[in-house]
């Protein structure tokens, strides 16, 4: 037969353990109303169990499971690396699973501010920070945080170099000014005296001075 599967509990609740699977167009026997969601029935092989009402034809006895509507799966994909699944909305909840790097969740429905519950791929249902999860093609806080630190970072980064780049240009100069200044030091002390020596003894030279070796020779 055709149709979704439909799972048939052990009691009327989901959290229920499933003794049956319903096919589209099977037919059943009523045992009784529970509630408005809940009916105990009975296969045609005997096992009795319990199907959400939704899924049943009305009859008095009898009665048709009718093919379960179709819900749009919504999926979120995670955005960073072991993102911890847990058992609750809650940090101080046990850890379930975790979810990597693009993994894709199916994504059950949103449970605060803060948390969402997914199922992952192996069926486990849990719950993970919606910070880390991309929704609907846009991206997760966690990234737009992750970007903004790292443009926060490489402005930063180009502050610092552009400072050290000043610093070391600024530095280069004052080192040339001491050279220069030293330079100039040692010239007043040292060379100049010199120099001066050297023309005062030249202009001491009388005129005979400076023939004597001209006449001698």
């Amino acid at each position: 037969m055709s149709g979704t599967n439909i799972n048939i509990r052990k009691g009327p609740s989901t959290d229920q353990e499933v003794v049956a699977i319903g096919q589209q167009d099977d037919v059943v026997s009523v045992i009784k109303n529970i509630n408005s969601e809940w009916t105990s029935i009975r296969t045609k092989d005997g096992t009795e169990g319990f199907i959400a009402a939704q899924f049943l034809q009305s009859g008095d006895q009898k009665a048709t499971v009718k093919p379960a509507r179709t819900a749009e799966v919504k999926t979120a994909k995670v955005y960073g690396t072991n993102i911890n699944v847990r058992k609750g909305p809650s940090t101080e909840q046990d850890v379930v699973g975790i979810a990597q790097q693009d993994e894709v969740l199916t994504y059950v429905k949103k449970v605060d501010n803060e948390w969402s519950e997914i199922r992952m791929g192996d069926g486990t249902n849990g719950f993970i920070a919606t910070r880390f999860l991309s929704l609907d093609g846009k991206p997760s806080l966690a990234s737009v945080e992750a970007e903004k630190l790292a443009q926060s970072q490489a402005e930063d980064a180009k502050r610092i170099a552009e400072e050290a780049a000043a610093s070391e240009k600024a530095l280069a100069e004052a080192t040339k000014k001491r050279r220069i200044k030293k330079l100039k030091h040692q010239f007043r002390k040292k060379l100049l005296p010199r120099i001066l020596m050297n023309q005062v003894q030249l202009l001491s030279l009388t005129k005979q001075d400076i023939l004597k070796p001209i006449m001698r020779s």
